[in-house]
């Protein structure tokens, strides 16, 4: 058995579970149902896409065990548990859980899904503040919250999460109910670029520009040319005195 296979046996044990009316293929899950309907992505024998509708606990756990899965989408999920700490070992590059009834806080394992660059977490029942860990995601650029009014970001702004604020796009889907992370993420913002304008006054200071020429230069080329003038002048001299001398025998 391939290791397609053996995703596609993981997936055929939790899709009579879901509550979802698209059916498997019946010999290969990669490919479309008999309606045409595409919910599992394969590539390189793998499953690395997955659009599920009402996911359980239960479910999630066995999706889990799908380790080569890089875009994983949840929506209308029946989940009414923390996410599981597990899905900080997925490859994502891509997670969106939307519509879901998850409790608590987003799980510090999260900072380990390093090829992560959208995060969707839009509507959903998360509470607490996010997680310190989240600085480590250097290639996320996209972070949607939008009706969560449960997230907090500490109005002190730890410089990791700062640091991550700033590096995601300005485009925030947030709306009234996210009052406490745009003021956050502002502010976080703004930490980040008064570092950058005391870091550029210090080097300033530091080493400051010439506005003004040595004048040693100057002064030297000064006497240069005042001591060409006087040779130029004591010569013209000793030709008038010859002149001279000459006029004179006559």
């Amino acid at each position: 058995m391939n290791q397609a296979s053996e995703d596609c046996a993981i997936v055929r044990q939790f899709w009579p579970k879901l509550k979802t009316y698209y059916q498997l293929h019946p010999t290969n899950c990669c490919l479309p149902d008999r309606f045409g309907q595409v919910r599992i992505m394969c590539f390189q024998d793998r499953v690395r896409q997955l659009t599920l509708e009402g996911v359980t606990s239960e479910v999630l756990k066995q999706v889990m065990q799908l380790d080569g899965v890089r875009v994983l989408i949840i929506t209308n999920s029946e989940l009414v548990e923390p996410l599981p700490d597990e899905i900080g070992k997925l490859p994502l590059t891509y997670l969106s859980i939307i519509r879901s009834n998850i409790t608590g806080s987003l799980p510090s394992s999260f900072g380990n899904l390093s090829s992560l660059q959208v995060l969707n977490m839009m509507d959903t029942t998360l509470t607490g503040p996010l997680p310190q860990e989240l600085g480590n995601l250097k290639m996320l650029s996209s972070l949607h919250l939008a009706d969560n009014p449960g997230i907090i970001v500490d109005n002190r702004v730890d410089w990791t999460i700062a640091k991550w604020l700033a590096r995601l796009e300005l485009a925030f889907l947030l709306n009234g109910s996210s009052t406490g992370i745009r003021v956050s993420i502002l502010l976080g913002i703004a930490i980040v670029l008064v570092t950058i304008i005391a870091i550029h006054i210090y080097v300033c200071l530091k080493h400051p520009k010439k506005t003004e020429s040595d004048p040693l230069p100057l002064f030297a080329d000064q006497t240069v040319a005042a001591n060409e003038n006087h040779d130029g002048m004591k010569e013209s001299a000793s030709l008038l005195h010859s002149h001279t001398k000459q006029y004179s025998t006559f």
